[in-house]
């Protein structure tokens, strides 16, 4: 028994992408920018909704774009900050620069505070050093070291110490 669904022709709608379509000159123009066309044809996969999670502001291939090429790409007249049909896509370029320059303020904070806890660091071992060798000295010979001047030496090594450690906070 031959199958009905065999003896059927193939059959499209009008709208239906063909490949007699897809030979054919289109219609329209491209909507999409030459840079996004280039990023395409290059094998770049492009997420659809967050658009910088994995990608720098790139074209041809993995290089990154500098900022006076990307002023020269955005003056030509073929370059689109959106695409038309969604007018309230995020703004690739900016989210990066934004993102980029946040994460260097934040990784300057923390350099700076990195930096006091090594400086705090280095005076902790040069007070408990000099401490050391201050009690050393002063016991040594004909001097008398009474309660008094333990009270005292208390008192500076207990100021220096604690200025040591707020420095020191930083180091992580």
């Amino acid at each position: 028994m031959p199958s009905i669904v065999a003896e059927q022709p193939i059959t499209y709608t009008a709208e239906a992408y063909t490949a007699e379509r897809a030979l054919g000159t289109r219609s329209q123009q491209c909507q999409h920018s030459r840079r996004f066309r280039l990023a395409a044809a290059s094998g770049q996969r492009l997420p659809h909704r967050q658009p910088t999670v994995d990608m720098a502001p790139m074209s041809r291939g993995i290089r990154l774009v500098p900022p006076q090429e990307l002023r020269e790409i955005e003056s030509q007249s073929y370059y689109r900050v959106r695409p038309e049909d969604r007018p309230r896509h995020p703004l690739r370029m900016d989210e990066e620069c934004l993102r980029y320059t946040s994460q260097t303020k934040r990784n300057f904070f923390f350099g700076v505070i990195r930096l006091t806890g090594m400086i705090g660091l280095g005076m902790t071992v040069f007070a408990g050093v000099g401490m050391l060798i201050l009690l050393l000295l002063m016991s040594l010979g004909d001097n008398r070291v009474g309660p008094e001047h333990y009270l005292v030496l208390g008192k500076i090594i207990l100021i220096t110490s604690l200025v040591c450690l707020c420095l020191w906070g930083g180091q992580a």
